[in-house]
């Protein structure tokens, strides 16, 4: 995936994904290689921590879903045949009768940047081609002509990623979860330190995007540090030793007692407020939603 560097073909871009309703798409981390994010579905018993909601659970990730947590339109045309090849004047040379149009060879700027930006996001097993239906789609929906369920393409995508994930071997899979994850309130503490450092390496990327994780990374932190401060840890053993029987003697008032100081931590998990959850399984709240929504 290629996020054009000359201002004028980035603004493009971005005006044509904002048209397209996938302006959220230039703001993910295309780039994830973190591989926690598929441990999960091969030890999702030892971490109860997140059952309920949708981390390694392909089921519930359904086009509605993704729909909501990439933030693009869930309704539309998913294929055009190939057969109606009208995209062939946006190509130099010949096609590809096995992979298609070879992006490099597109004569329209414009349109090559959006596609540099987009097939790698639908076929991250070969990003430089662009079949002759995908084409067809792509290329009616950037001139206005259709409208796309992406939502249905993503998951086309991340559905054929999870059923070829071997433990061990490279998978395309990471980034996609990543979002996914987000959206459910699911990541880890590492994933979303690891995901806000990727974030300010996109140009001109939202900035309530970059800064609503650095408030949930320092949430986190926050609530870690208040349960592990070394010099805390020291005093209050030093205040035990000192606490020995033949110290005791004397009667203790209710007042000379501590209050119970409860953890707010839930295993690494990012900590969220609570809300209300939709009717979508393992899905986020209403108020996560919106806030993309307004992101955008």
């Amino acid at each position: 995936m290629k996020r054009p560097t000359n201002p004028r073909e980035l603004l493009t871009l971005r005006n044509s994904l904002k048209d397209l309703g996938l302006s959220r798409l230039y703001s993910i981390t295309w780039n994830v290689t973190c591989d926690t994010y598929t441990r999960d579905f091969h030890n999702l018993e030892q971490q109860p921590e997140y059952q309920g909601t949708i981390r390694g659970k392909p089921e519930l990730w359904t086009t509605l879903v993704i729909g909501k947590a990439f933030n693009c339109p869930s309704e539309g045309e998913i294929h055009i045949s190939q057969r109606n090849s009208f995209c062939a004047s946006y190509f130099n040379g010949a096609k590809d009768q096995s992979h298609g149009w070879r992006i490099k060879t597109c004569n329209n700027e414009d349109l090559k940047s959006f596609l540099w930006f987009i097939v790698p996001i639908l076929r991250p097993k070969k990003p430089t081609y662009c079949p002759g239906n995908l084409a067809n789609l792509l290329i009616a929906a950037w001139k206005g002509d259709l409208e796309v369920n992406w939502a249905y393409l993503l998951n086309e995508v991340i559905q054929d990623l999870v059923k070829v994930l071997t433990p061990g071997k490279k998978t395309y899979l990471l980034s996609y979860l990543a979002q996914l994850y987000r959206w459910g309130y699911c990541l880890t503490g590492e994933e979303a330190t690891k995901r806000e450092t990727l974030l300010k390496g996109i140009p001109d990327a939202d900035a309530d995007e970059c800064s609503e994780d650095e408030i949930q990374v320092e949430a986190l932190e926050s609530v870690q540090d208040e349960e592990e401060d070394p010099e805390q840890s020291a005093q209050e053993e030093e205040e035990a030793e000192q606490l020995q029987p033949e110290n005791l003697e004397d009667e203790i008032s209710d007042e000379d007692i501590p209050p119970i100081r409860r953890s707010r931590a839930r295993g690494d998990r990012v900590i969220q407020d609570d809300t209300s959850t939709e009717s979508v399984p393992g899905a986020a709240s209403d108020s996560h939603e919106n806030q993309d929504e307004e992101q955008t």
